[in-house]
């Protein structure tokens, strides 16, 4: 009986193994999947951010988002800020975020969820991301975080939370922290009794903030140690003079001598008609119809844009840079695609030759100048220098791999295949062929991968103004 039980056991861990290997494309495509939120206060507004991006060939779509807990409600955010429960469609390349909101003012003590991404497309797959943290009820933030609406760009703004700490009347705001150095805080304590302290937190943005929306937190530190620092979330958007819609254009995957379109919208925000100058693109790839200098100023402008794919192969990212009479400083636009295919290998360079497998009675062509294709049998591994696509049974397609280490085993019945790629070589072949010394040289032609580097966030500054007085 123990033996049939050992069996299943063993059983059941070689089905799993296959299962949670799967998952890991879809992992990757997270920089972080825990987050711990620290202590917070009771009714504070806490969100967090779960940033990912589709790294590969294929369109990625989210079906749906759940959390295991009402502690925490989770939400799909497009690029451009705007949100969704519905699903979520990202191209290659272009980024999505989860949006964790903890709900502190349903909640007390410490709560945990599991968050479930669900993905269908261009497979099924699940990524679990933890969320977790302490809600202290003695702590109340009134209003609930720092909401600077919409500010003008070169405009200042201030506004100002009310933080009240009850049970302990020596309670202390020692410090104010924050990654973004356009922020200046100033702390009043405004009340001191036997049972509780009372400060306003005043909060200016400088006139020196740049354009963008506004997701930041104030960290502050207290000499409390049961909380000795809580976060207090900081809100808005600052809105340029003139606008340029959409500031990021992700375009996709595109085959060479694929065009699309786009229309870019130019618009001052302040309704004042203006005349565009000139419209500067670093990429020959993208063309737009030319302005009419003798066309009255208009406050909006619609421009058509082309894009017609190069092609040389490889991952592309371009600017397009707006002139104007108005003076103001307009936002550059980003423009981000990959170009699939393989460029033709130079005449000296292409390798054509015949292989006969003796034993299997299969004949194997490998050619250098076009994609790569090929598979690996269980228990097999090898290594190739690649920048081309790398296809998985069950799983989308890897843009680049710096060392393509290949292995299969045993116990996984799926093969690795690789279906054309970025750049390099192609080879058809069976199994023998990567085992080919010829087959393997020709993929060393592949140049190196520019692989994406994450910066380094800046770190927490000290924010805090001297405190100009006080109050009893």
């Amino acid at each position: 009986m123990r033996v049939v039980a050992l069996l299943m056991l063993s059983l059941i861990c070689l089905l799993a193994a296959p299962v949670a290997h799967a998952q890991d494309w879809a992992r990757k495509m997270f920089t972080e999947t825990s987050h711990d939120l620290g202590t917070v206060a009771h009714g504070a507004k806490t969100e967090y951010r779960f940033q990912f991006k589709n790294l590969y060939v294929e369109d990625l779509h989210i079906a749906s988002i759940r959390s295991s807990c009402g502690c925490t409600t989770p939400t799909l955010v497009f690029p451009g800020e705007s949100q969704s429960q519905n699903g979520l469609t990202l191209k290659t390349y272009e980024t999505g975020e989860v949006l964790a909101t903890f709900n502190t003012h349903l909640m007390t003590g410490y709560k945990s969820a599991t968050l479930t991404l669900t993905i269908d497309r261009p497979f099924s797959a699940e990524v679990q991301l933890q969320v977790r943290g302490q809600i202290l009820t003695e702590i109340a933030v009134n209003p609930n975080f720092v909401n600077l609406a919409t500010v003008n760009q070169g405009q200042p703004a201030e506004k100002t939370v009310s933080i009240t700490r009850t049970g302990r009347r020596d309670w202390k705001i020692n410090d104010v922290r924050c990654a973004n150095t356009n922020f200046e805080v100033e702390v009043l304590e405004k009340s001191r009794t036997l049972s509780s302290v009372t400060y306003d937190l005043k909060v200016r943005l400088k006139n020196s903030a740049p354009a963008g929306a506004i997701n930041d937190q104030l960290v502050l530190v207290t000499n409390d140690d049961r909380m000795p620092q809580f976060p207090i979330q900081v809100q808005g958007e600052v809105k340029p003079e003139i606008s340029v819609t959409p500031s990021l254009w992700m375009a996709g995957s595109l085959n060479p001598g694929n065009e699309i379109k786009k229309a870019l919208v130019i618009r001052n925000n302040s309704q004042k008609p203006f005349k565009i100058l000139n419209i500067i693109s670093d990429d020959q790839a993208i063309t737009f119809r030319p302005l009419d200098p003798s066309a009255p100023a208009k406050a909006t402008y619609v421009v058509p844009l082309t894009l017609i794919a190069p092609n040389e192969p490889g991952r592309q990212s371009k600017k397009i840079r707006i002139e104007t009479d108005a003076g103001a400083v307009v936002p550059e636009m980003t423009v981000t695609y990959l170009v699939k295919g393989t460029p033709l290998a130079k005449p000296e360079a292409n390798l054509t030759g015949d292989q006969n497998d003796g034993a299997s009675g299969v004949k194997t062509e490998f050619k250098v100048g076009k994609p790569a294709t090929g598979s690996i049998a269980p228990g097999t591994r090898s290594s190739l220098d690649a920048t081309n696509s790398v296809k998985i049974s069950g799983q989308p397609s890897a843009i680049r791999t710096d060392k393509l280490n290949l292995t299969v085993p045993a116990v996984t019945t799926p093969a690795a295949t690789i279906p054309p790629g970025e750049t390099g070589a192609e080879v058809q072949s069976n199994q023998s062929q990567l085992n080919n010394p010829q087959a393997i040289a020709s993929q060393k032609s592949l140049v190196e991968s520019n692989l994406d580097s994450r910066p380094i966030p800046p770190q927490r500054r000290n924010i805090l103004r001297p405190r100009s007085g006080s109050g009893k």
